[in-house]
């Protein structure tokens, strides 16, 4: 069977070390752990796309043919193909079993979060289906994603490790502030009622309290919303949640 990198989120600066399948063609790659490969390989890979579809479909793209695959084409001479991308997270999954007992797993993909992440990679990992990564790492992994996985405790890998073998990535969160929560602020309607810039979340809520009963369109209709939120809460207010020292779906030692 074909054994894949399995990754809960997937790092492109390892996607060079992948095995090549057999070509007539020669293919020689650059040294480093951002090596250009040539002529260009394609590489597999799987993900739900629903999160990402709207945002792509309103720029003209699709999850296969968008910029960031261009400018990994162009800097990697990694061609991309999406192999296994179903709409929703719900086929996504259900296919992704159906892959792993056909043995047609893509060459890395998502394999998803929390205990359902563990147990499709368990599945994969009884199936022989993923390629244990510690010496790939070792020798591939750019300096800058070696600091950001010293940085953490080695025990993030215990869910992604089978017989002591690291065969998948975890999720890394809050990695030089990438994860940290943000809002976007529209500063014209600052501007129009005479407010600052807010550098704290009790200011934040002054300021949404305002752009909500203050008219901040200027139109004389009451139009206008604070907070632009959807029916993901935390995904919405994960920021507001960590403030007040709340954090859903994480586990903190608290010392008691």
């Amino acid at each position: 069977m074909k054994k894949t990198l399995a990754v809960i989120l997937a790092f492109l600066t390892l996607v060079g070390v992948l095995s090549l399948c057999a070509c007539e063609e020669e293919v020689t790659v650059e040294e480093g752990p951002f090596g250009k490969y040539s002529p260009s390989i394609t590489v597999t890979y799987g993900k739900p796309v629903t999160a990402i579809s709207d945002v792509l479909n309103a720029l003209g793209e699709t999850a296969e043919d968008n910029v960031w695959n261009t400018y990994i084409r162009k800097e990697l001479g990694v061609k991309l193909k999406l192999t296994l991308g179903m709409a929703t997270d719900v086929d996504y999954y259900t296919k992704l079993t159906t892959a792993v007992s056909a043995g047609m797993v893509p060459d890395f993909l998502e394999v998803g979060y929390f205990d359902a992440g563990f147990s499709n990679l368990k599945m994969m990992n009884e199936n022989d289906a993923l390629y244990a990564l510690d010496e790939v790492i070792e020798q591939y992994a750019s300096d800058d994603l070696k600091e950001v996985i010293d940085s953490f405790d080695p025990i993030i890998f215990r869910p992604c490790t089978f017989d002591g073998k690291i065969k998948g990535f975890p999720q890394f969160y809050n990695v030089g502030g990438a994860s940290a929560g943000f809002y976007w602020i529209r500063t014209d309607w600052l501007e129009n009622l005479n407010l600052k810039m807010p550098s704290t979340y009790d200011e934040l809520i002054d300021v949404m309290k305002a752009f909500t009963y203050q008219d901040p369109d200027g139109n004389n209709v009451k139009d206008t919303y604070g907070l632009a939120a959807d029916s993901s809460v935390y995904g919405s207010f994960a920021g507001l949640f960590s403030a007040y020292g709340c954090m859903p779906q994480a586990w903190v030692d608290d010392g008691t």
